[in-house]
């Protein structure tokens, strides 16, 4: 159980994989049982698993389980000579508060408030969600309030007309740490002036922004076009129509950096804006880049329980 490393599955070219997967149906004492991923508010009694239920050891099974495990697992049982079940419960990036009871987390003021909120979350994923949604609104606005890229509730550092020049140029795709910069840790802008063709005027467009580390609140000619909350997740989002205009057009990003490193991921090629002919525009090479404020300066961003 655990984050990505332990998720880290045997398909992700682990060193010498393909030969210890073609051997692994030697080891007929061995089974696997890999849970889904799912979330409740509440203890659940039942559990979906992949494939329905316990598996052989073999390559087929083994390739989207956990490395860590298989390999534990064929030490033990190479080692005591006896049958091991191994049993995958891994979501990487999830938080240490996700695995951890509400009456411990009540103990520390810094979750008492979430804690109290438990017994209101639905139940249903619909539920769930339009909660997170309502929360996310809030969030907002009381980020305008002390976020500097905005001035009276619109986002000033996402506008046209912004002069950025005093803002330092970073490069995507990559880790702004490799740069120069120091910790990203909290809320930066990122921005890029591109040239829309003429034959593109008023279509709607495709913007392809890489892999955001960690979540990303996009900007098309100042008016917020997508947002995920996902490490590294290829972002696509759409371009209205009416807000593509030939001549300049700034790209924006508000990048939310929970921890560790920070930027944008990804090949050159992913990213871009693309017309539905096919034809491109690069937003790789150099961005404008701006810290707006710490992760502690800012209101807590809402827990997504779907």
């Amino acid at each position: 159980s655990g984050q990505s490393n332990m998720e880290m599955m045997m398909r992700d070219k682990v060193t010498g994989y393909e030969k210890d997967l073609a051997e692994s149906s030697k080891y007929t004492e061995i089974r696997i049982l890999h849970v889904d991923k799912a979330t409740s508010p509440a203890p659940l009694n039942t559990l979906t698993v992949h494939d329905g239920g316990w598996q052989v050891c073999n390559a087929e099974n083994l390739d989207d389980f956990s490395a860590t495990a298989y390999y534990f697992g064929r030490y033990l049982n190479e080692g005591l000579d006896i049958p091991v079940g191994l049993i995958e419960t891994c979501w990487g990036g999830t938080v240490a508060e996700a695995w951890t009871d509400a009456e411990s987390l009540g103990l520390m003021n810094d979750f008492e408030s979430q804690v109290k909120k438990l017994p209101l979350i639905p139940v249903e994923n619909e539920g769930r969600q339009a909660l997170f949604e309502e929360e996310v609104t809030e969030w907002k606005k009381l980020m305008h309030e002390v976020d500097p890229g905005f001035k009276s509730g619109e986002p000033l550092w996402a506008a046209e007309d912004f002069d950025d020049s005093e803002w330092k140029p970073c490069n995507f795709p990559g880790f702004l740490q490799f740069q120069g910069f120091p910790s990203t840790v909290g809320f930066f802008w990122v921005r890029k002036t591109v040239d829309i063709p003429a034959s593109w005027e008023g279509k709607e467009l495709t913007l392809y922004l890489g892999a955001p580390d960690d979540n990303d609140f996009t900007y098309f000619n100042g008016q917020e076009i997508g947002h995920q909350e996902s490490c590294l997740f290829k972002r696509e989002y759409k371009v209205p129509a009416e807000l593509v205009k030939a001549g300049k057009a700034v790209i924006a990003v508000r990048v939310m950096d929970t921890g560790g490193m920070g930027g944008i991921l990804g090949d050159e090629n992913e990213l871009r804006l693309e017309a539905s002919d096919g034809t491109t525009v690069s937003l790789s090479g150099e961005w404008k880049f701006s810290m707006g404020l710490g992760l502690g300066e800012a209101p807590v961003f809402p827990v997504n329980t779907v």
